[in-house]
């Protein structure tokens, strides 16, 4: 921005410079043409001195020099050789008189040195003593364009007065206009600098606010257990992928003595810190409930009475499950959450049954208990809702009909294969790049031999 700044006034005297010496090669081309070597010669003057003024702005007088004092000199010479050649192209009576306005107008544009205060005076005055030259017979009337006329004495009154008026007219009106353009971008300016000043301040905070989300972020990942239960006949697997540095979904495991596993999956409503506060209080809430976890509704129940009024509407849909190596026998509830699935192989995937009221909102939610035969190399399926709304490129929701399929076609791996890698996968290959919509959690319970 400051490059720019820099050059963009570099530019605009070089424009200036150049024209200033394109018009007056041109004028002087045409005097001479027209055998007038008087103005011709004056002409050529003011052109020689224009290409030096050129060639010293650009090698060697900058932008601010040009805008300084030093610019009353291109301005004196100007005025000096006008008022020259409109002389000799009919004194007061000239239409080139009109040149003044414009020397005067462009000088009026420098804020950095009164350069149009002097163009007024100084053409003011230069005229002002042509026309009593003329007045006293001084000078002898010259009209190189036309026939010679000595200007009556009320002529040269009001050339003077219209000279004078119109110069220092010119010079007031765009000096004040400039002043209001340079106060306006005075005003913008300090604006702008208020708004960096803002964007610096908003960019402290927000790497603030980052690096507190991302200790928040390691905290909420000691609550997500790192290791799988373990025992005979079962092997579990899972996947939690949150939507931004922290997220409402929750699992956690549970183990009796005998190593049989007990599964929660939860999510809290919401995303971001709130549901990520509201998902950790879950979580302190079902450690203290470890006793009842073999009973799915009580072990849901009892959680709903630990966090009833203290979640603020932020309500947690969740689904326990509690599994029985020996007798293969999955007992689980559901709150709210989407019913686990059941994947068997040569079978077409299986949504099991299960409904219930979410956590947090009644005293008494409508919990049920169901339960599940299983067999040796089944799965089953737990998930939070992020699952059902991820989207194609289309926008359009994965459907039940759409996940059966998806799910199906994993049912037959072998029982020894990792399939939550191989879900996560083709959900991400349903949304196309596009992400998921909320977090994710998923869970999956293999039913293995009990040896």
């Amino acid at each position: 921005m400051s490059d720019f700044a820099d050059r963009e006034p570099t530019a605009r005297y070089t424009t200036i410079n150049a024209l200033r010496s394109i018009f007056t090669g041109l004028a002087c081309y045409l005097t001479f043409q027209a055998e007038q070597y008087t103005p011709g010669w004056i002409l050529a003057t003011l052109l020689v001195l224009s290409l030096i003024w050129l060639v010293l702005s650009i090698a060697w007088i900058d932008a601010e020099t040009q805008s300084g004092y030093l610019s009353f000199l291109p301005t004196f010479s100007d005025i000096t050789l006008l008022t020259a050649y409109i002389y000799y192209t009919g004194g007061s009576l000239s239409t080139a008189l009109l040149i003044y306005v414009y020397v005067v107008a462009v000088s009026s544009m420098n804020s950095r040195a009164p350069q149009g205060l002097f163009a007024a005076i100084y053409t003011t005055l230069l005229h002002a003593a042509v026309t009593l030259a003329l007045a006293l017979h001084w000078l002898p009337a010259k009209n190189i364009v036309g026939p010679i006329r000595e200007p009556t004495y009320l002529e040269l009154i009001q050339s003077l007065t219209l000279v004078t008026v119109i110069c220092g007219g010119v010079y007031f009106m765009i000096r004040s206009l400039v002043d209001s353009l340079e106060q306006k971008n005075s005003s913008l300016g300090k604006q702008a600098q208020e708004f960096q000043e803002l964007n610096r301040d908003l960019a402290a905070k927000s790497r603030m606010i980052k690096d507190e989300l991302e200790v928040a972020r390691k905290i909420q990942e000691t609550l997500i257990p790192a290791d799988m239960p373990e025992g005979k006949g079962f092997r579990v697997e899972s996947r939690y992928l949150a939507l931004h540095e922290v997220g409402g979904d929750y699992l956690d495991f549970f183990s009796t003595r005998e190593g049989y596993p007990g599964i929660l999956v939860a999510d809290a409503a919401g995303h971001g810190v709130p549901a990520a506060l509201v998902a950790s209080m879950t979580k302190m809430a079902a450690d203290r409930f470890r006793h009842q976890m073999r009973s799915p509704k009580d072990f849901l129940h009892s959680l709903n009475g630990a966090i009833l009024d203290r979640v603020n509407l932020h309500f947690v849909a969740a689904c326990y499950a509690f599994y029985h190596p020996r007798r293969r026998l999955l007992k689980y509830s559901v709150a709210g959450n989407p019913a686990p699935y059941l994947l068997r192989p040569g079978q077409e995937a299986l949504a099991l049954e299960g409904q219930g009221s979410v956590l947090g909102i009644h005293g008494q939610p409508v919990l049920q208990k169901y339960r599940a035969k299983l067999e040796v190399g089944d799965r089953i399926v737990m998930f939070t809702d992020g699952i059902n709304e991820c989207r194609n490129q289309a926008g359009e929701e994965l459907s039940g009909e759409q996940l059966e399929s998806l799910l199906t076609g994993l049912a037959a791996l072998p029982v020894t294969e990792n399939i939550a890698d191989r879900i996560v996968a083709e959900l991400e290959r349903f949304t196309a790049g596009r992400g998921f919509e909320d977090d994710v959690t998923l869970v999956v319970l293999t039913v293995e031999p009990h040896k």
